[in-house]
């Protein structure tokens, strides 16, 4: 698919660094950048408020922000979400083999 640009970001400048230096990495078609999503604003500001989101996916997000931030997160994408647009996640969850390790 042509059309598709990939926002792709992490609180950590180093995973964001190793993305960057791949030899597929091709700002025309991807933008990886640090954001710390527990923070207000930081996805509205990194992404732009012209540019919503057609599907959002958080990865062992929310198990590495403490619960109290939990509804600023959802609310920062929230804010990124186009109209209709999905948002997929994936967790640990109680004894899952990945929390176990």
């Amino acid at each position: 698919v042509s059309d598709v640009f990939i926002l792709a970001c992490d609180f950590s400048p180093r995973a964001i660094e190793l993305v960057r230096a791949h030899p597929l990495y091709d700002e025309a078609r991807l933008r990886a950048f640090v954001c710390d999503v527990a923070t207000e604003g930081a996805l509205v500001q990194a992404v732009g408020e012209d540019h919503p989101v057609a599907v959002l996916s958080l990865v062992f997000v929310l198990s590495a922000v403490h619960p109290d931030k939990f509804r600023l997160v959802l609310d920062n994408v929230w804010h990124v979400l186009a109209p209709g647009g999905v948002v997929l996640f994936r967790d640990y969850a109680l004894h899952d083999m990945a929390q176990l390790r």
